[in-house]
């Protein structure tokens, strides 16, 4: 949304800030604001687990502009309605923000409610790897059609060696997270994979070398049969 230029990023003390906004409308008036920040780049993209043509539904409350359906945010927001749809190309995160844009020490945010476990699902190991922290404006249940909850979220990040670090409900319905790599569990998990690897590539060697001992003896026998016939 555009108002996301009046967030405090100037807390992170960041070298580099990449804001990603699907909304074109919402994307035009976020760069014009941050045109005076040099540190600043605003990307008119919409980021999907899986890459193409994507619906967009925009609201007549531009926070919540997604690829998810209405759903139950009448519940929340009685007088809320379906503005139109858009049809844009949707884009993995990992293609949006490529290697380039990256430093050594990075901060994911995720503020696309309902939509971050099913990204964080598709991303490649290597990539989120590269972010020590993960913050995400969450949702406390599936409000949206197609929406997944917190729960999913914190269990996808689990499995991606994430711990949570802190967790904030100025909304109830729209819980936040900070979440940090688990560097210890990542090494194990690393070094069980290793060895998982190595057992594999063993015991394919063993299966090879059985293979090979068992053509010998069928040789063998077959040589033993024709000595036999022979001196009969």
């Amino acid at each position: 949304g555009a108002d996301a230029a009046s967030a405090d990023y100037s807390a992170l003390r960041a070298k580099s800030l990449f804001l990603i906004e699907a909304d074109p409308e919402s994307h035009a008036a976020l760069a014009e604001r941050l045109k005076e920040a040099p540190h600043a780049t605003v990307i008119n993209a919409l980021v999907v687990p899986q890459a193409g043509d994507t619906t967009f539904h925009r609201f007549n409350l531009a926070s919540l502009n997604a690829p998810l359906g209405l759903g139950r945010l009448p519940e929340l927001y009685p007088r809320i309605n379906l503005v139109e749809d858009l049809r844009i190309n949707g884009q993995a995160l990992h293609q949006v923000v490529s290697e380039e844009f990256l430093g050594e020490r990075n901060l994911l945010i995720f503020d696309i409610p309902g939509q971050e476990a099913a990204l964080l699902r598709a991303l490649p190991l290597e990539f989120l790897e590269r972010f020590s922290s993960v913050v995400v404006f969450a949702a406390s249940e599936p409000w949206q059609e197609g929406a997944e909850p917190l729960e999913a979220t914190l269990a996808t990040l689990k499995q991606k060696n994430y711990q949570l670090a802190r967790e904030t409900s100025v909304d109830p319905a729209w819980p936040a997270i900070v979440v940090q790599r688990d560097e210890s569990k990542a090494k194990l998990q690393e070094e069980i994979e290793r060895g998982a690897l190595l057992f594999a590539s063993k015991a394919a060697t063993i299966k090879q070398q059985s293979e090979q001992i068992a053509r010998l003896e069928k040789q063998v026998t077959s040589m033993a049969v024709a000595s036999r016939e022979a001196e009969a």
